[in-house]
């Protein structure tokens, strides 16, 4: 299956709450009920990445901090926040 990822911003009325479900029924054709299942799941992978991501930071393992910001970036791709996922790109590079 391909996905088309919107690389759209949230205006200033918009977060990114709402794009994420909006990206998630429009490219998924989800539900509401499976929409909101999905982005939970997302934020709890997003905290988990960032918290494996910190720990790392803090005990100076490149590798690791490299992997959370390659997992923060899947993530945020597959709920389609493409600029966002992009800057989580660019971290993993310098990483």
């Amino acid at each position: 299956m391909t996905l088309a990822i919107n690389s759209v911003s949230p205006t200033s009325q918009e977060t990114l709450f709402d794009v994420a479900i909006d990206n998630l029924q429009t490219s998924y054709k989800l539900q509401p009920e499976q929409t909101e299942q999905l982005l939970q799941v997302s934020i709890q992978s997003l905290n988990e990445s960032l918290a494996d991501t910190e720990q790392a930071w803090e005990n100076s393992e490149l590798d690791k901090m490299q992997r959370g910001a390659h997992k923060t970036k899947g993530t945020l791709l597959g709920i389609g926040l493409a600029a966002e996922a992009e800057f989580a790109k660019e971290i993993e590079n310098i990483l």
